[in-house]
């Protein structure tokens, strides 16, 4: 009986696992490998910081080019960030918008652009999934589901 409950827990969490991070796709825009990374943590992989980043992979094929324009999410203030370097000195930044041209695509990742969630409410974990909304000048918003992680 222990086994067969053993079984059925680790396909749970396997499926669990395989549905983590499956690709987003609306008005042609495909949102794939998205991920918040939570820079630091405790050992119960608990926010201990007020900040955290959101990155993926954006394709466009909608037919136009198109433009991201903002994030949303309902624990985080959010703003669309690049990392640039001034003076020798890497440094964050926000910016209006990203060009994402047809048939294109841009990887938001550690040291470029990236979607950043500032005054955490609450205390997301890793394992978690939270929903951040991509706004996208003609593509509209599009709810994406992200799993929390520790690493990049």
């Amino acid at each position: 009986m222990k086994k067969n409950l053993l079984v059925l827990v680790l396909i749970a969490l396997f499926l669990t696992a395989c549905s983590a991070g499956a690709d987003t796709e609306k008005n042609g825009m495909i949102i794939s490998q998205a991920h918040i990374y939570l820079p630091a943590a405790t050992s119960d992989g608990s926010s201990e910081s007020p900040v955290a980043a959101a990155f993926m992979t954006i394709d466009n094929n909608s037919g136009l080019d198109d433009h991201l324009i903002g994030a949303r999410s309902d624990f985080a203030m959010t703003q669309v960030h690049e990392m640039v370097m001034d003076g020798g000195v890497m440094k964050m930044q926000e910016v209006a918008s990203i060009d994402i041209p047809n048939d294109s695509g841009i990887v938001l990742k550690s040291g470029g652009y990236h979607v950043m969630l500032m005054g955490l409410t609450g205390n997301i974990k890793v394992g978690e999934e939270h929903t951040i909304t991509l706004i996208f000048e003609k593509s509209g918003s599009i709810d994406v589901s992200m799993l929390v992680t520790a690493e990049e």
